[in-house]
């Protein structure tokens, strides 16, 4: 009965991801188009400082960040728009340079806060200005003048995009939060949890030890009370013995091959998610 609930909430997202491509082919070519191009000018402009793309993104949130100047890494995830991976493998490097550090969370002791060194904070100015200097060469080249001609248009595009992007973690859980019409019977994250929890005989403070949470945070995600982070769910899978994509989907969260192949093939995602719930149903 869980895996046909894990179908039908596969097939809600499915159906989401083709909402988003539907009608707007063009449009998408076209905003690929420019990023890939604006990607190309500013690794030009950053390359000399021994920066890219990616790396100024997180220097510059942790520099907005005031006055403590530093981030969760799922808060990083969320306002970069980035897949958790792709913000590890970033900060991973950020790190090495000595640009950023990676703290514990005294919250949790398995999540990590990452802080703006103060030689990241003069890396973020130093690339903030060329980012500036050179896209504003490139206008001049082209002949435009007055650039804010291009900030209505680009503005809406932003918005468009930034209404179509993947469910973070909170939007995701939103999403497919209130009950199935298509599956009534449909289990909940936190059943799935407490089920798989009571079959093995252990206490929520023992699982709650494993998974590096309080056992009051445990119990709120079980009774649906609180949600769960990605990372947290992908723990309990391994020490529960559940099926990770299964869990996320419980928790309206597309699992991590979805999102990855979401970023750059919707449409081919809605494919991979359906095919995965016939499986699942079958």
């Amino acid at each position: 009965m869980a895996r046909t609930s894990m179908a039908a909430q596969a097939e809600e997202l499915a159906d989401t991801l083709d909402e988003r491509v539907s009608g707007a082919t063009e449009v998408v070519l076209l905003a690929v188009r420019s990023g890939r191009l604006a990607e190309l000018v500013l690794q030009r402009a950053l390359r000399p400082i021994g920066l890219d793309g990616s790396q100024l993104a997180v220097l510059y949130a942790l520099a907005q960040t005031r006055p403590e100047h530093l981030l969760a890494h799922g808060d990083l995830c969320h306002l970069l728009a980035q897949t958790p991976s792709g913000v590890t493998r970033t900060v991973r490097r950020l790190e090495a340079n000595g640009l950023v550090e990676r703290l514990a969370d005294p919250d949790d002791g398995r999540a990590t806060i990452v802080a703006l060194t103060p030689e990241g904070h003069r890396r973020e100015a130093a690339g903030l200005v060329r980012m500036i200097d050179a896209f504003q060469d490139t206008f001049t080249t082209a002949g435009v003048d007055d650039v804010s001609d291009l900030v209505p248009p680009l503005g809406r595009l932003v918005d468009l995009l930034g209404a179509g992007r993947l469910p973070s973690l909170e939007d995701a859980q939103r999403l497919v939060s209130s009950p199935n019409s298509r599956d009534a019977e449909a289990v909940s994250m936190g059943e799935l949890l407490r089920q798989a929890r009571a079959a093995r005989g252990l206490t929520q403070r023992e699982v709650a030890t494993q998974l590096g949470v309080g056992a009051p945070h445990l119990s709120k995600v079980e009774s649906g009370k609180e949600p769960a982070g990605r990372e947290l769910l992908l723990r309990a899978a391994v020490v529960l013995g559940l099926d990770a994509d299964e869990l996320l989907l419980a928790a309206g969260l597309l699992p991590s091959w979805a999102a990855v192949r979401a970023e750059l093939d919707p449409a081919g995602a809605a494919a991979a998610l359906r095919r995965w719930a016939g499986d699942a149903a079958g």
